[in-house]
Order: structure tokens, then C-alpha cells, then sequence
């Protein structure tokens, strides 16, 4: 697992998305800390990049195995927001974010 760390004044959706560019290249999130509180993505209702039931989109999954998104909520709003992110890529290496 590798953690990634960002801040922004920014409010609205938080999303990690992933762009899969080839056969089993996958992603695999832990968590997106928001201000110091866990938001785990196995309790992500929207992801748009699992493959579940023989198909690309669903919920409450860590993986990301598809193009897509996993829909995280909305910031507090009002001053930074700090955001922490650990995940890990399932591929032969490089970044993945």
C-alpha cells in the first residue's frame, strides 16, 4: 500500500478515479482519510469500477478492476480540506495516481 496525500479549498464530490489501460491492471483502495476522519471504501456505495456480477460497476468493494470512479461523499466544506489516500496497483509497477 502506498499513501497519497492532497489539500484543497475546493467543495462538492470526492472521487478516485481510475483509468484501466489494460488486462489485469487493477487498483485496489484502502481508505480516503477527510480531515482526519476514514472514509473505507468497501463502505462506498457508488463504484463505477468493480467488476461485479459479470459487469463493471456496483458497491462496497476496495477494487477497482474496470474505468471508473469510487464515490467517497462530499467535503465538510469551509476551509482545507486534507485528504489522505492508501491504496495499491496490481501491475508490474509505476504510479498510479
Amino acid at each position: 500500500m502506498s499513501t497519497y496525500n492532497t489539500s484543497s479549498y475546493n467543495s462538492g464530490g470526492i472521487n478516485v478515479e481510475f483509468f484501466n489501460d489494460a488486462t489485469d491492471r487493477d487498483v485496489q483502495i484502502d481508505y480516503l482519510s477527510v480531515n482526519g476522519s476514514a472514509r473505507e471504501a468497501e463502505n462506498q456505495s457508488y463504484n463505477t469500477a468493480v467488476w461485479q456480477d459479470g459487469d463493471c460497476g456496483g458497491s462496497n468493494s476496495e477494487w477497482m478492476h474496470c474505468n471508473g470512479v469510487i464515490g467517497f461523499g462530499n467535503t465538510p466544506g469551509g476551509g482545507t480540506t486534507s485528504t489522505t489516500t492508501s491504496g495499491s496497483s496490481w501491475w508490474g509497477g509505476g504510479s498510479w495516481w
